[in-house]
């Protein structure tokens, strides 16, 4: 089943003024006539509320339009707004925001920051699952945050960074030379999107360009250069009964 504009947009509550991956994963909304606003929020096009519905419908799929081929599939590495959209549903960060742009867990069910801003341990929430079967740990939390912080784009979060210490599988602690305020909302977005080690070494730089093994509420199915990129429904999602698309299609029309 295909959804039309209307039925994809009636599946969920939505306002014109703010669209977030929540909103994509509960109902498939129209990301067509949505842009990325430099965080997980996407901004729709509009002034009127949209119609709303009382309950979604699961199931269908969701056909959307790029602009232009993504550079990459990599989070931690891609740099264009193509890439963020479909990154997105592929990957799960250390914390997410919510519709109103509040910091809530994710892979890390609960946190705490020193006084000074200076340590931040977390808790990870058990059973959330990459896509190749493995469980998520602290130590892939570790190995995503050294990666960025080697020579990504996004290396800035890790800026005057200690040491990371993981005492236990469940636990992570970062330690920071000077007070990191902007720390916790540095690891929303999906460009800190958590890899597994075995995987992202597997593939290299390359191949992670072009596959994806997250634990985001999507898997990548296929990636037809110019043609089309498909995601399914991941049945394993942590966020039980989310998503409600069985998947999304992007064509690029550039």
């Amino acid at each position: 089943m295909t959804r039309t504009f209307d039925e994809a947009m009636s599946s969920q509550s939505l306002t014109a003024s703010r669209l977030t991956r929540r909103g994509v994963i509960k109902g498939g909304a129209a990301l067509a006539a949505a842009g990325w606003a430099g965080s997980r929020a996407w901004s729709a096009v509009g002034a009127a509320p949209f119609r709303q519905t009382p309950q979604p419908k699961a199931g269908g799929t969701l056909r959307l339009a790029l602009a232009h081929e993504p550079d990459s599939l990599d989070p931690h590495y891609l740099l264009t707004t193509e890439a963020f959209r479909i990154v997105e549903q592929l990957y799960s960060s250390l914390v997410s925001l919510d519709k109103n742009m509040n910091i809530v867990p994710d892979v890390a069910e609960e946190w705490t920051i020193s006084p000074d801003a200076k340590r931040y341990d977390f808790k990870i929430r058990k059973g959330i699952m990459f896509q190749n079967g493995r469980e998520v740990g602290a130590a892939d939390v570790e190995y995503t945050a050294r990666r960025l912080a080697n020579g990504s784009p996004y290396a800035y979060i890790f800026r005057d960074l200690d040491q990371i210490t993981v005492p236990d599988p469940s636990t992570i602690t970062f330690t920071f030379k000077r007070p990191a305020a902007h720390f916790l909302a540095a690891m929303a977005p999906r460009w800190t999107g958590i890899v597994a080690k075995e995987v992202a070494e597997k593939a290299g730089p390359e191949g992670m360009k072009t596959s994806a093994s997250g634990s985001g509420p999507f898997k990548l199915v296929e990636w037809n250069p110019q043609q089309q990129i498909v995601v399914a429904r991941n049945e394993h999602y942590w966020e039980s009964p989310l998503p409600y698309l069985d998947q999304i299609i992007w064509t690029p029309v550039e």
